[in-house]
């Protein structure tokens, strides 16, 4: 272990970066969203953030003139979305509950099981939009905290087949019944009245306090530091001990996967924290004495590999790549790391 930070940390120093990491307001939002809205026995977090600023300025190159309604809002939104937020907007052809492309800025989506929850900044006048569409939604309304409340469903987390709409970037495709407060420049979203309470009065430890969350996220911005913009970050963290189902070869127990942009250079992070005790200095070497054999050598001669220090042993993997021909509208380098993921690449790179 000691050796594997030296060594990253020598690699670290080599390089010119800049001084602050621009990873958006993803840390502000986590602490929006108190540690006591998981339900107890969660099995899983995952976590979902997006930043369309960050694709839009760079989609526009810089010029800011633009209508409010061309290319490259769609090109943020898409890339920042959650899948079921980003699935909610095709699916509307651009309009998800009165939300347009334009309209993803900055948003956060939380899922412990059953609870789902979530924020979501609002560009100027979508405020009433939004409202609009819920109330149209039939939904109720109470006022808890000193504001008002909108609502539907009296059971905490449940679904309604009846009700599901594939254009309700709120868990509606699943039916998700939901609980809303709508604000200014915020709205805020969950699925149970525990959560959305918690959310409106906070205080207590937040999910920015939550040590496993805390060590991603300062990782993260390690590397997004020497990389660019973040646009989207995808956290998977176990919380039963046993690791992660769905990355149950390696034997991982937290992820992160991020998209991130620099003018017209982008770069894809994926960041592993395993089990108490994994000799992550093997699993690195490993990695590097199989990198060129694999399908990922065409992106970098060698794997640029970034620790991340904490209780859990874990690095991040960073891949780079320029504008393919779609330019802002993908990252290539991303989908080279999904389609590592799918064929069991990344699982053979980073096995013991």
């Amino acid at each position: 272990m000691r050796m594997l930070s030296r060594l990253l940390a020598i690699a670290l120093i080599a390089l010119p970066v800049p001084v602050v990491a621009d990873t958006g307001e993803l840390s502000e939002m986590l602490r929006r969203i108190p540690e006591a809205a998981l339900p107890p026995g969660a099995p899983r977090l995952d976590i979902s953030y997006g930043n369309g600023d960050a694709v839009r300025g760079v989609a526009r190159n810089g010029n800011l003139a633009w209508p409010a309604d061309d290319w490259a809002h769609e090109y943020a939104a898409l890339r920042s979305a959650s899948a079921a937020q980003a699935d909610a907007l095709l699916a509307g052809e651009g309009e998800a509950m009165e939300l347009y492309y334009r309209d993803w800025v900055h948003t956060l989506e939380v899922s412990a099981p059953p609870a789902r929850m979530g924020l979501h900044f609002l560009f100027p006048d979508s405020e009433m939009r939004l409202r609009g569409a819920l109330f149209s939604r039939g939904m109720e309304m109470a006022t808890r905290n000193g504001q008002m409340v909108l609502w539907e469903g009296e059971t905490d987390h449940a679904r309604d087949p009846g009700r599901a709409d594939p254009t309700n970037p709120f868990g509606g495709a699943e039916g998700l019944l939901a609980r809303f407060v709508v604000e200014g420049e915020w709205a805020l979203w969950a699925s149970g009245w525990p959560q959305i309470e918690l959310m409106q009065t906070g205080g207590g430890a937040t999910l920015a306090d939550r040590g496993e969350v805390a060590q991603i996220v300062a990782g993260l911005g390690d590397a997004v530091r020497r990389y660019g913009r973040l646009v989207s970050a995808r956290i998977s963290i176990d919380l039963t001990g046993a690791g992660l189902e769905d990355w149950s070869d390696p034997g991982v127990h937290g992820v992160v996967i991020a998209d991130v942009v620099n003018r017209r250079e982008e770069a894809a992070l994926i960041g592993f924290l395993f089990a108490p005790g994994t000799d992550t200095e093997a699993i690195a070497a490993g990695l590097r004495e199989r990198w060129r054999g694999s399908m990922l050598a065409r992106w970098t001669e060698a794997p640029d590999l970034i620790a991340m220090p904490g209780a859990r042993p874990g690095f991040i993997l960073a891949v780079e790549g320029g504008w393919g021909e779609d330019e802002a509208a993908s990252n290539d380098a991303l989908a080279a790391l999904m389609r590592a993921r799918e064929n069991g690449t990344l699982a053979a790179l980073i096995a013991p």
